[in-house]
């Protein structure tokens, strides 16, 4: 449920910094993080993913469930590979590659958050989430090396109610990660 999952990346965003007015959404699927960000005091938002249509049912979802005037909202479809945002637009607090790494080689996915971290106001948060495979594990070992690690959230669903998972009874397992630069400046609220 992207939704969930959403939900709980805005609640760790959230732990670390109550002040987080822009957000630029790698991989933004229907927009629900969004919805989510926007109980946190975001103000701006840019939303990118691959799909056309993805990026449609999201704005409709935003304009439908959003405050009108209350958020700066926009989308672009394009690869997060060759993807820069306008210039005026070169400043976030938060940036979220959600789902979308898994899908690059672990160096180029690696360098990629790294190039997205340049866009990062001072104490800006770089959240991360993938799936609980090999290859992401490769990926996060990398990012602790290049960054700093703030915390990280496993989190797996089932089918079946009860404490007890069997094997093919969850789906995949889940992680998503807040980081920030190394050398970045911790803000208000951020330990």
């Amino acid at each position: 449920q992207i939704d969930v999952r959403d939900a709980i990346t805005a609640s760790l965003v959230r732990s670390f910094s109550s002040c987080m007015r822009s957000v630029l959404d790698v991989g933004c699927g229907g927009g629900s993080l969004a919805l989510e960000m926007a109980k946190n005091g975001m103000t701006r938002y840019l939303g990118l993913d691959i799909s056309n249509v993805t990026i449609e049912r999201a704005r409709d979802t935003l304009r439908a469930r959003l405050p009108s005037g209350d958020i700066s909202f926009s989308f672009e479809v394009a690869d997060l590979t060759c993807f820069a945002p306008a210039a005026e637009l070169r400043s976030f607090d938060l940036i979220v590659l959600n789902e979308v790494l898994y899908y690059l080689r672990v160096e180029v996915a690696v360098a990629q958050v790294i190039r997205y971290a340049q866009w990062l106001k001072p104490g800006g948060l770089i959240c991360v989430s993938m799936l609980g495979d090999p290859k992401s594990e490769a990926v996060f070992r990398m990012l602790q090396e290049r960054l700093e690690w703030l915390t990280a959230f496993r989190y797996q669903e089932t089918h079946e109610p009860g404490s007890r998972f069997r094997f093919g009874d969850q789906l995949p397992l889940l992680m998503t990660a807040i980081l920030r630069p190394s050398n970045a400046p911790a803000s208000a609220g951020v330990p």
